[in-house]
């Protein structure tokens, strides 16, 4: 397309000129019964701009939800390859997937193909508690200085027991437990842009 929004056709023969209407995609709200709950639990805590994660459970059709009313980007980990091509399927008929909710096929929730630190929210949606793996991986990818975990209550004993090492600190939302990690281990603050009289750029 161009500047002033044509788009250029070529043809190998002549073709008379025919106007094409764009419709634009309306965003279809998602049906999920833990879509208000995780409203509720996130209020004043979805950030502008950032990344989510979602695993386990069906809370990936409602943390979407969530990300269609915010300027976050969703990445559900499904670990079926049949579930997760469902998924597609209803977000992109919702107009949600590709720009703001993206499905990865994650065989092993215990090795997720995520950068450390990369996630401000991450979901956990299954009742059933995560094995220590899952919950060291969930860990892993949530960014330091305020990345918020989310889970049912049922499933908050394997993150509590890292709650002092990491820290994490603790609330209870409608039937959700809240952690709010805190910074990295040896983590140091500094106001010059040297960290110290020595310019060493570190504390």
């Amino acid at each position: 397309s161009t500047v002033t929004g044509e788009v250029p056709c070529f043809a190998t023969a002549a073709a008379s000129s025919r106007t094409v209407a764009l419709v634009p995609c309306a965003l279809t709200p998602l049906a999920s019964s833990e879509a208000a709950a995780l409203r509720a639990a996130l209020s004043g805590r979805l950030p502008k701009r950032g990344h989510a994660l979602v695993l386990g459970g069906d809370t990936g059709v409602g943390m979407a939800e969530l990300a269609g009313a915010s300027g976050i980007r969703t990445i559900v980990a499904e670990r079926d390859a049949a579930r997760a091509l469902e998924r597609r399927a209803s977000l992109d008929a919702a107009g949600l997937y590709g720009h703001r909710v993206t499905v990865s096929h994650t065989p092993d929730l215990g090795q997720l193909p995520f950068s450390d630190y990369f996630a401000n929210v991450v979901v956990w949606g299954d009742p059933a508690a995560p094995g220590e793996d899952v919950a060291a991986e969930m860990l892993r990818v949530l960014k330091p200085w305020g990345g918020c975990l989310i889970v049912p209550a049922a499933a908050a004993s394997p993150f509590r027991s890292e709650a002092q090492a990491l820290p994490l600190a603790e609330e209870s939302r409608a039937g959700l437990v809240l952690f709010t990690r805190g910074p990295l281990p040896g983590d140091g603050s500094w106001t010059p842009q040297y960290a110290e009289p020595g310019n060493a750029g570190s504390s």
